[in-house]
């Protein structure tokens, strides 16, 4: 939500911004519709931009085919953060890479 952004009875606008963080700078923003994520309201914001050698972080939000897929598609890396708040989605990761590193 844009801080503020709240008038009265008016609903706060859903903005979703892709940022360059060496730069300190926002690239782009587009709207969250209310009839879907920010998961794939970031997919148009991709698509605008050069991904090849270029790493795009992220929060477990968008641990989602889609985007991950898209990122790829372009050549780019994505480096997803996934807390422990989130403990079912944790846990399948988990299984997905046991047992890691692999046996001999």
């Amino acid at each position: 939500m844009i801080r503020g952004s709240r008038d009265g009875d008016v609903l706060g606008v859903h903005v979703l911004a892709l940022l360059a963080h060496e730069l300190g700078i926002t690239l782009d923003q587009g709207p969250v519709p209310r009839e879907t994520n920010e998961h794939k309201a970031s997919l148009p914001l991709l698509q605008g931009f050069r991904l090849s050698h270029r790493v795009i972080t992220a929060d477990a939000a968008f641990m989602q085919r889609e985007v991950c897929g898209l990122i790829r598609q372009r050549q780019g890396h994505y480096l997803i953060v996934l807390k422990g708040n989130q403990p079912d989605l944790a846990q399948t990761v988990q299984d997905w890479f046991e047992p890691f590193p692999p046996s001999q």
